[in-house]
C-alpha cells in the first residue's frame, strides 16, 4: 500500500460505492475497544442493523479488512468477531441497492436466512450468495471472509435471474470450476498491494467476470432441475421472470415454444407451466401476446412502405393469413388500422 493509501482517512463503504478507486486497510486495533463495534458498523456494514453475539467469549470486538472499491465493484477480505446482521424491508426501501455479493468463507461459520429460501449453513471453503434486495438475517461466528460484490443488473442479464443463496451454495459445492474461483479470491487481496491502480481495477474486473462466468456455467448443470422449488414463491417468480425475459429476446425464433424455453432455463416443462400458472398465465398465451405487442411497436416505428407481413415475421408471426385475425382478437383493431392511425398523426 502506498504512503497516500496509508495516511488517507478510510473510505466508509457503508455509504455505498466510491466515486473513485479506493484501496485501503482498516484495523480496529487503532480504535478504542468501547467504540469498535459501532465503528465497524459505521464503516463496513451497508443498509443493515447489527447485534453483537458471543460477548463473553469475545469481550473486545476485533475486526480488520482490506478493501478495493471502484464505482462499479468492490472486493473485501477481512476478519471480525461474532455478530448478527439483519437487513429489513425498511433498509431495502431506503437503500434500493443494485448489489449482490458472493462470499467465500475462509474461517468460521455463517447461518444465512433469506425470505423465500431455505436457511443456508456455510463454513470454511464454502460460498454464500447475498442479495441486498431481499430481507435477510445472517449469524456469523468469528469469521474470515472474502466478499466480491456483483451487480444485480449484470447477473440478471447474464443468468436471466437472481439466484437464491441455497441454489448458489449447493451448485458451487459441486462445481469443478469453484476451486479456480476460490484460488483467485484467496490470492487477489494479498497481491493488490504491489499493483498499480490500473492493475487493481483490471484484476477486480477479471475476477468479477470469472465469478459471473462460473455462476452462468452452474446453470448448465443437469442438477438444475432441482433448483427451482415451486413451493417457494420467490423461486417460482424468479423462474417466471427469467422465462419472460428469454421469450422477449427470442420472439423472432420460429420454434419458440414451451420446450425451447424449458430447455433454455434448465427446468422441466411441468415446472415452467406451474410458474406461469402462479401468475395466472400460460406459456403459449404469453408468447402470442408478446409477439403481437412487438408487432404493434414495429407498426408504430417502421417506415410506411414496410410490409406488414415482413414486420410480423420479425416478431415470429409466420402464419400470415392468421396474423390479422390474432391481432384483431387481441387489440380489437387490424394492423392496417394501427398504421393508418399513426400516419394520420404525422
Amino acid at each position: 500500500m502506498t504512503d497516500a493509501d496509508a495516511t488517507a482517512d478510510p473510505y466508509p463503504f457503508s455509504t455505498g460505492r466510491p466515486s473513485h478507486v479506493v484501496f485501503q486497510s482498516l484495523n480496529l486495533d487503532e480504535i478504542r475497544p468501547a467504540e469498535r463495534f459501532d465503528y465497524w458498523q459505521e464503516m463496513v456494514i451497508r443498509g443493515a442493523e447489527l447485534e453483537r453475539t458471543a460477548v463473553e467469549e469475545y469481550p473486545v470486538f476485533e475486526g480488520r479488512m482490506i478493501s478495493l472499491g471502484t464505482p462499479t465493484s468492490e472486493l473485501h477480505q477481512g476478519y471480525a468477531s461474532p455478530y448478527v446482521t439483519r437487513r429489513q424491508p425498511h433498509h431495502i426501501r431506503k437503500d434500493d441497492s443494485d448489489v449482490t455479493a458472493l462470499y467465500l468463507v475462509q474461517e468460521g461459520t455463517i447461518t444465512h436466512h433469506q425470505d423465500g429460501d431455505r436457511d443456508v449453513n456455510v463454513s470454511s471453503g464454502d460460498f454464500l450468495f447475498f442479495n441486498m434486495a431481499r430481507p435477510s438475517e445472517s449469524s456469523l461466528s468469528a469469521c474470515a471472509l472474502i466478499e466480491l460484490d456483483l451487480s444485480a443488473q449484470t447477473l440478471q442479464a447474464e443468468l436471466g435471474m437472481i439466484p437464491s443463496p441455497s441454489l448458489v451454495t449447493d451448485a458451487l459445492s459441486v462445481s469443478k470450476l469453484a476451486p479456480l474461483l476460490k484460488a483467485q479470491l484467496a490470492h487477489l487481496p494479498h497481491a493488490l498491494g504491489a499493483m498499480s491502480e490500473a492493475e487493481r481495477v483490471l484484476s477486480l474486473r477479471s475476477t468479477e467476470n470469472l465469478a459471473i462466468a462460473i455462476l452462468r456455467g452452474m446453470l448448465r448443470n443437469t442438477t438444475a432441475l432441482a433448483w427451482f422449488d415451486m413451493e417457494s414463491p420467490a423461486q417460482a417468480n424468479a423462474l417466471f421472470l427469467a422465462a419472460c425475459r428469454f421469450i422477449d429476446r427470442e420472439l423472432r425464433h420460429p420454434h419458440l415454444d414451451v420446450a425451447m424455453v424449458a430447455d433454455a432455463l434448465y427446468c422441466s416443462r411441468a415446472t415452467l407451466y406451474r410458474a406461469f400458472a402462479e401468475n395466472q398465465k400460460s406459456v403459449g398465451t404469453y408468447i402470442r401476446q408478446a409477439r403481437l405487442a412487438r408487432l404493434w411497436q414495429l407498426l408504430e416505428r417502421a417506415p410506411a412502405n414496410a410490409l406488414i407481413g415482413d414486420l410480423a415475421e420479425r416478431c415470429g408471426l409466420y402464419d400470415t393469413p392468421n396474423v390479422n385475425r390474432m391481432f384483431r382478437a387481441e387489440f380489437a383493431v387490424a394492423p392496417s388500422d394501427v398504421r393508418r392511425h399513426i400516419a394520420g398523426r404525422s
